[in-house]
Formats: structure tokens, sequence, C-alpha cells
């Protein structure tokens, strides 16, 4: 049985209203949380040895620069293409093994899915220096470039 994580999903912005950087970690009433990416990197596992030491944040063997607020700056890619999107129906169609589906099953295997809304409606939206970006595409590209090591090292 896989173990739950906690991870807290907040991208605050910066004085111009554009999210350039991203917390790790937050710490509200108490210890330290893991923030959404570092908490989907760790779901189901045992808690990782969470470390700072000069400027890095280390948690179980990967490493990130961050600032004095814990943050890491984000090295965007070019453009959005990178992010696949899938309509949830059919999604959940493939995740039910319907018949024809089963190649678009296949490719979710040990794979970071995120299911959320891009409806105008909900008005979740975060600007970025791509352009305005519905906010769980927001947090698959941060969790993203987290993963991968895409991060700025921050301004001395």
């Amino acid at each position: 049985m896989q173990r739950a994580s906690i991870g807290v999903v907040s991208a605050p912005v910066d004085s111009e209203g554009i999210l350039r950087r991203f917390p790790l970690m937050f710490s509200v009433y108490g210890p330290a949380t893991l923030g959404f990416a570092l908490a989907l990197m760790h779901a189901g596992t045992d808690s990782p040895a969470v470390q700072v030491d000069g400027g890095e944040l280390q948690v179980g063997s990967s490493r990130w620069p961050i600032n004095a607020s814990g943050e890491v700056s984000l090295r965007y890619p070019s453009g959005l293409s990178g992010l696949r999107t899938v309509l949830f129906y059919h999604a959940a169609l493939a995740a039910s093994s319907v018949a024809g589906l089963e190649p678009l099953a296949a490719s979710f295997n040990d794979k970071i899915i995120l299911i959320g809304s891009s409806s105008a409606a909900l008005c979740d939206f975060v600007e970025t220096p791509l352009g305005r970006v519905p906010g769980v595409k927001a947090q698959a590209l941060m969790t993203q470039l987290v993963l991968n090591g895409h991060v700025l090292k921050p301004p001395q």
C-alpha cells in the first residue's frame, strides 16, 4: 500500500504579478512542509531527509539552489509544448480499460498526472513569462521544471 503525501499548493507572484520563483517548502504554524512539486516527487515513499546547506535545499538525493526565502528561480522553456493535456473524459475511459485506449492508458505509466480545470469561468489563472496559464498547467510546469532541475542559481 502506498503512503500518502501532503504538499502545499501555492504559487506566489512577484511585484509585477508574474510567477518567476517557486517555494519548495513552507513553514506554517510549525514544522516545514514540502511544496507541491516535492510532495509529488516523494509520494508513496518514506519521508525524505531534508537539509538546507549553503543556499541549497537537499531533499533525499536531489539538490536545488534556493534564495533566502527557500524559493527556486524557474528557468522557463520557450513554450508549453512539453506539457501534455488530455481531456478528463479520455483519461477516465483509458484508466477504466476501455478497448482501444490501451496506448493512452500505457502512456500514463510512471508519470505524474495532475487533474484540474482550465475553464475560464473558474478564474484559476496565473501570469508567467510565457503568458497567462491555467493554474493546473502552471503547477504542472513548475513541477516539471523543479523535478528536471530547470532552475536558476539565485543572485548573490
